[in-house]
């Protein structure tokens, strides 16, 4: 059953028997009313022979001829069949029995034969009964029982066509979205969401679902990228890798004879080989480092002066390159969250791209401050700088931007991706920028204050 069945079938049958109900409790009601009047008729004459200044029996006789209805008036003794004075046409009326007599003394019963009664006891122990049918009143309420069903089904009829009319438009919209969703899921990236919906809730749906693609294809884009780049890293990792094995082996073949290689030669390839070593434990312990950052939990995390570390790795860098000029503003106690080591490795690895890949005299200028829950640093250099696309693409995840640079300067190539995994991990941004002094300007944001972030997945 599709859904246009559904919702018909449900609304109908909810209407049909809402209207059945509410019909059948006005019939009822109806006869309740009209059966009160009848009794209302009957106190009239027991009430009248009651209290008249006459015979009961004669004033009795008299109300009933003068009734609006047709009653019918009797006296009856125990064990003798009741003496009708007055009739009514067409109604058997059976005789009543001695329970009956009793409780009709109260108030109006229902006799047999669907007739109403009502007694008083005389003073000779004789009982005045008055009854009345309720013939008529049967009768109309199964003719307005009858009209009820012949109104109530084709009203239902209408209805379910008028509903279906109504929501079609809106069911075959959300039947489009419905498979536009399939097609998403089934993996494909370019579908087109149908914005045909009148109601405001399949607007908001395909709404939505627009935004999931958007974001899909984003994500798929995203991934994709980040493939590609995982790629080119594990190639330029393991090409990395395999250059010192390379030399390490070839070294090892010639040390396995002696005669090869003998004194200052020897001397020389032990040393080619132990930094060749170096430089493969130095790619590992930082590959070792980005998997780190990935794993931190919020638990190892602590404050971090930062305003102490920022001073001392300035201090560092001037006692490294003493003819460099550095100018700094740093504000004072200055406090973020973050694992004590990774955040000193991110700011140290700045400085150590600026000592190696800069002229030791370029100047360098270092700011530091908080504006509100943030706090801002900011490393600019006088070097050459980056290529302009490099600015940008930006950092991510195992990018190298010059894959030349680590052989030169005896580094990884990592240091820009730990910075962008140690900042983004902790919540914060990193932005490249061509400085004012002519070179790279760094700009960290960090959640300053005191209390513990959440870290980020």
């Amino acid at each position: 059953m599709n859904l246009r069945t559904r919702i018909t079938a449900g609304v109908v049958a909810t209407a049909a028997i809402g209207t059945l109900l509410l019909g059948s409790v006005a019939i009822l009601g109806l006869r309740s009313a009209q059966v009160s009047d009848v009794d209302g008729y009957l106190q009239v004459v027991v009430e009248q022979a009651r209290g008249g200044v006459g015979d009961p029996i004669s004033e009795a006789v008299l109300t009933v001829d003068e009734s609006d209805i047709p009653i019918a008036l009797g006296f009856a003794t125990d064990g003798i069949e009741a003496v009708w004075l007055r009739t009514i046409p067409a109604v058997d009326i059976a005789p009543p029995s001695r329970e009956q007599l009793k409780r009709s003394l109260r108030d109006p019963i229902t006799a047999p034969n669907n007739v109403r009664m009502v007694s008083i006891l005389l003073p000779d122990g004789e009982y005045l009964i008055a009854a009345a049918s309720l013939a008529s009143i049967d009768r109309e309420a199964r003719n307005a029982t009858f009209r009820l069903l012949w109104l109530w089904l084709p009203f239902n009829a209408a209805l379910a066509a008028l509903i279906s009319f109504f929501v079609a438009r809106d069911v075959r919209h959300m039947e489009q979205l419905v498979f536009a969703a399939s097609n998403i899921a089934a993996g494909a990236a370019d579908v087109e969401i149908p914005q045909s919906g009148k109601t405001s809730e399949a607007k908001a749906l395909a709404s939505a679902l627009d935004r999931l693609v958007l974001s899909l294809q984003q994500s798929l884009e995203t991934e994709r990228e980040l493939n590609q780049r995982m790629q080119e890293f594990l190639g330029d990792a393991s090409h990395e890798l395999r250059t010192p094995l390379t030399v390490i082996k070839g070294y090892l073949e010639l040390l396995e004879h002696p005669d090869a290689l003998e004194g200052e030669h020897r001397e020389r390839a032990l040393e080619r080989m132990r930094t060749e070593a170096a430089r493969m434990e130095l790619l590992v312990n930082d590959l070792l480092l980005l998997a780190e950052i990935g794993s931190t939990r919020d638990e190892d995390i602590s404050e971090v002066d930062l305003t102490g570390l920022v001073r001392v790795l300035v201090d560092d860098l001037r006692a490294l390159q003493p003819e460099r000029a550095i100018t700094t503003n740093i504000a004072s106690d200055i406090v973020v969250q973050g694992v004590p080591s990774h955040v000193h490795r991110a700011i140290a690895n700045a400085m150590a791209n600026i000592r190696r890949h800069t002229p030791s005299d370029a100047p360098v200028n270092v700011d530091l401050y908080a504006d509100g829950a943030m706090a801002h640093l900011t490393i600019e250099d006088g070097g050459p700088g980056l290529a302009p696309e490099n600015y940008d693409r930006g950092i991510g995840h195992f990018q190298r931007f010059d894959k030349s640079r680590s052989r030169t300067s005896g580094g990884s190539g990592l240091g820009m991706s730990i910075m962008a995994a140690v900042i983004e991990r902790l919540g914060g941004t990193i932005a490249l920028r061509p400085s004012a002094l002519g070179g790279l300007a760094l700009d960290f944001t960090l959640p300053a204050g005191t209390s513990t972030p959440t870290m980020k997945a």
